[in-house]
This record gives structure tokens, C-alpha cells and sequence, in this order.
């Protein structure tokens, strides 16, 4: 309970500031202290990881490795062994990232090429929304303190992870061979895909999965605190628990609602 109050007070905090700035899509001229840059990449990456203080993270495929950010403070960008790092830390506080009234918002943009394997793709956002679309990745793990994580259209063939504390996550058509973990402190968490197990934890806010196969594919263990779970659409309580298959389906929620759905 500690841990929720203090997330409400940043959440609160967060967006008493972020009403004064506007979102943009375009690098433009930017405002004195805005740091913008633009270009392709002199060499291909295997591998990326992002660890963002304040902005917004897009990954998408286009025609070239490319790099676009529009950030408050010069990110270090390093190309070692095909593993890419962009790393903004800024020495100020947080907060202190914002320029009232400059309508920009600080953002990330990194482009791939369409069908390229990225082995391993980290991405660490302290404020800010990260959507990746149309990836193609080894090992997947995504996490913000405030923001939304957004995932379309995306084939993991090992083990995928996304946390926020406060945001929600939603994954559409996401293919997962390993394991996925969904867990959010304060947000909605919604599914569309397949994995090999699902866990997925929520304190304040609800979870809903739409799972490709069968109930009978899955051993499942679900339950609120405070709401319902729902199985292919029929109420079952406040706990669900079925020993089917091998695929192992978790999902816990202190307040909020369960629902589970299967095309199978």
C-alpha cells in the first residue's frame, strides 16, 4: 500500500507537468536545449538496448538502420560487437527534463530494417510511452516507472517481459516461444497472442488475455482480491483454478478483474 500511495503521488506529479507540453511527431527546430538528431547508422546491430530518462521510445521497421531522438540531454550512442546502446541519463532531476511551453515532446525513434532478427532487445524508459512494431526478436524485455507499453504484430522465439509501474501494457498478435511475464503496478494489462506460459500480475488494474488453442492446452491458476474471473465469458468467482494442459497460465489481481478468453 506504501509502494501504490507513492506511484499516485508521482503519477499526479507526472501529470500536472506533462499538461503543459505538447506531443509532436516531427523533430522540427526544437527549443534551446533540445538535443535533435536525425541520420542512418554507419553499422548494423544485432542487438539493442535503450535506457531513456524522459521520452517517448519507437521501434519500427523501415528501409535502414536508422536513429531519430529529439531529447533534452545528448544521449551516449555506442555500436560494440553488433549490440547497439542509445543511454540518456540526465545529471538534473526528471522533472527538470521539461521545457514548459516549448510544444515538444522528448522522444527516441529507432527504424530496423523489415525481417532483420534482433537476438536481444532491452528497452528501460523511466518516463514515457515505448511502442514496438512489426520486430522480429531473440529475447524481449521492456520496462518503464511511468508510461504505456505498446507491442503489435511481434514474434519472440525465446522469453519476453514487460513491467511498468504505472502504465498500462497491451500486446497485439505477439507471438512468444518462451515464457511472458506481464506485471504492472497500477494499469491495465491486455493479450493477443501466444506463449509457451503466460504470468501476469496486476495490483490495481485489470487483466485480459486472449490466448490462441484450447482451455484443456492450459493449467491455469486465477484470482482477484476484488472482482471477478471470467473464463471464455462464464463467471467464475473470485478464483479459477483448472490442471489441464502442460502450458502454465497465472494471473493475479489485488483490485481489478480477471478475464480469460481461448480460440482454440
Amino acid at each position: 500500500m506504501k509502494r501504490f500511495l507513492i506511484l499516485t503521488l508521482a503519477l499526479c506529479m507526472m501529470l500536472s507537468l506533462t499538461g503543459c507540453i505538447k506531443k509532436t511527431d516531427s523533430a522540427g527546430s526544437g527549443s534551446v536545449g533540445q538535443k535533435l538528431y536525425e541520420g542512418t547508422l554507419d553499422s548494423e546491430f544485432s542487438a539493442l538496448m535503450l535506457d531513456i530518462d524522459v521520452g517517448d521510445v519507437t521501434i519500427e521497421p523501415g528501409d535502414g538502420f536508422r536513429v531519430e531522438y529529439g531529447l533534452w540531454h545528448d544521449p551516449v550512442i555506442e555500436e560494440d560487437s553488433g549490440v547497439l546502446t542509445i543511454r540518456e541519463k540526465a545529471e538534473s532531476l526528471w522533472w527538470q527534463s521539461f521545457s514548459f511551453g516549448s510544444g515538444k515532446q522528448a522522444y527516441v525513434k529507432v527504424t530496423v530494417p523489415a525481417g532483420t532478427l534482433l537476438e536481444r532487445l532491452n528497452v528501460l524508459c523511466d518516463v514515457g510511452d515505448v511502442k514496438l512494431d512489426s520486430a522480429d526478436v531473440g529475447a524481449l524485455d521492456i520496462s518503464t516507472d511511468v508510461g504505456d507499453v505498446t507491442v503489435s504484430s511481434t514474434a519472440v522465439s525465446g522469453a519476453a517481459a514487460f513491467d511498468t509501474d504505472v502504465g498500462n501494457i497491451e500486446c497485439r498478435t505477439l507471438i512468444v516461444g518462451g515464457a511472458l511475464k506481464l506485471d504492472t503496478d497500477t494499469g491495465e494489462i491486455r493479450f493477443d497472442g501466444s506463449a509457451a506460459s503466460v504470468e501476469a500480475d496486476a495490483d490495481v488494474g485489470s487483466v485480459a488475455l486472449k490466448l490462441s488453442g484450447a482451455a484443456a492446452d492450459w493449467s491455469m491458476t486465477l484470482d482477484t482480491d476484488t472482482g471477478s474471473v471470467k473464463v471464455d465469458g462464464l463467471d467464475q468467482g473470485k478464483r479459477f483454478e483448472s490442471a489441464g494442459g502442460d502450458r502454465i497460465l497465472t494471473a493475479n489481481v489485488d483490485v481489478g478483474d480477471v478475464e480469460v478468453e481461448f480460440e482454440g
